[in-house]
């Protein structure tokens, strides 16, 4: 049971670290299991970039509690962008997923944008 209340305090650490490094017009909410979706309406393809890199960052950064120490938080991030005409919300974050899974393959701790 300790290993699931550190993983749950960990993700909330995240999750705090992230809606801090968000700007007001962003959302963000939990997927599943330890992952987040993250909205960012009227945000070039570079500029969700430069948001995710910070994210990872403000993650690396975070300082644990004591008893947490031996652990290194990391995120990968998934980028998918979504066209002025696409109203697919499925397929947009199918994409990010698909990007996602592509950075956790090539070694976690990285950002992952598709290429359209």
């Amino acid at each position: 049971m300790g290993h699931r209340k550190s993983l749950e305090a960990q993700l909330r650490m995240v999750a705090e670290v992230c809606e801090h490094s968000l700007r007001s017009t962003d959302v963000i909410g939990r997927f599943a299991g330890e992952e987040f979706v993250v909205a960012l309406p009227n945000t070039s393809p570079s500029a969700a970039q430069t948001l995710a890199e910070r994210l990872k960052k403000n993650v690396a950064e975070l300082q644990l509690e004591h008893d947490m120490n031996d652990v290194d938080l990391s995120i990968t991030v998934g980028i998918a962008v979504s066209h002025n005409d696409e109203s697919d919300l499925e397929a947009l974050i199918s994409r990010a997923d698909e990007m996602l899974y592509i950075g956790k393959r090539d070694g976690r701790n990285r950002v992952v944008i598709h290429k359209d």
